[in-house]
């Protein structure tokens, strides 16, 4: 793969990786004390940490970073083990929309909580 520019493309998808590792690690120490003390009082303190900004803005942050943090392993794995570039192409887009979806579910699910409807 010389001249392909392979190197490059594996720096940068390393440094993504890298970062959202990174926020991940300093995300859940956040999610898991307000779990831990939301949880404390049932289904209905959950949904009100949720309703909190603070909760809604951990957990907005942690399932956006998380997904992220799929998609990229997806698609080094499906780089790494797919035979043809058809498929390759194929597999790619078919993860990124699965992730898209899920976040989208997700992100609308936590400020539906948060906006109260």
């Amino acid at each position: 793969m010389s001249g392909s520019n392979a190197g490059k493309h594996a720096t940068h998808h390393f440094k993504h990786h890298k970062l959202s590792s990174i926020l991940l690690a300093l995300t859940v120490p956040f999610l898991l004390c307000g779990l831990m003390g939301a949880l404390q009082t049932g289904y209905q303190g959950f949904i009100d940490w949720i309703g909190s900004p603070f909760g809604a803005l951990v957990l907005l942050v942690f399932i956006t970073v998380g997904i992220f943090h799929s998609r990229t392993s997806m698609s080094e794995l499906i780089l790494d083990y797919t035979s043809s570039e058809a498929s390759c192409a194929f597999f790619l887009r078919l993860s990124t929309l699965a992730c898209l979806v899920f976040w989208l579910v997700g992100t609308l699910a936590i400020l539906k909580i948060w906006l109260g409807a």
